[in-house]
């Protein structure tokens, strides 16, 4: 351990003195990267990352600690953050490209028929309600997106769409006798 308290160190290194950066880095980025690689699951480049973004949080807000055992802890827990922050995103990702790939899709494997019947449909679905749907459906955007747009809330442009979709289905129920 370094002979200055890390305490110290940490305050150095918040008020930006780059040598201070330097010896934390020198005795903590091993355990870094260990704690980074835990969150990882042994994937080396998922590691890399993780470690450089707890780096880059470390520099942002540099924590004052004590002790070496809060050192170790804290890089565990931003470890465990930065991956759980990005399994988020990655899963957030999936889903917006699943509702996007959902719609093309869908319709590939419809019989010829009812897609005329829906096109039909929904040139007669006046043109805010069409609009919706093509933005929420087509497009993918959120309610939240959508209201914005149209000054409406995500509750009023979530009515409407239901709406249409209620109607749009009733429509096709008694149209292919199906119920």
């Amino acid at each position: 351990m370094a002979s200055e308290p890390l305490s110290a160190l940490l305050e150095r290194i918040a008020s930006g003195d780059p040598g201070a950066f330097s010896a934390w880095y020198d005795e903590w980025f091993d355990q870094a990267l260990a704690s980074a690689r835990r969150a990882a699951r042994g994937d080396e480049h998922a590691a890399a990352d993780l470690a450089q973004e707890v780096l880059m949080r470390f520099v942002r807000k540099t924590p004052i600690l004590e002790t070496p055992a809060a050192m170790g802890a804290w890089l565990k827990r931003a470890s465990l953050t930065v991956a759980i922050d990005r399994a988020r995103a990655e899963a957030r990702r999936r889903a917006r490209e699943a509702r996007r790939s959902t719609v093309p899709h869908t319709a590939a494997g419809a019989d010829a028929e009812r897609l005329d019947w829906l096109r039909a449909e929904l040139e007669g679905v006046d043109g805010a309600s069409e609009s919706m749907l093509f933005e929420r459906f087509g497009l993918g955007r959120t309610l939240a997106e959508i209201g914005r747009a149209l000054g409406l809330s995500p509750s009023a442009v979530d009515g409407r769409i239901g709406r249409t979709i209620r109607a749009l289905r009733k429509r096709a129920e008694e149209a292919f006798n199906e119920r």
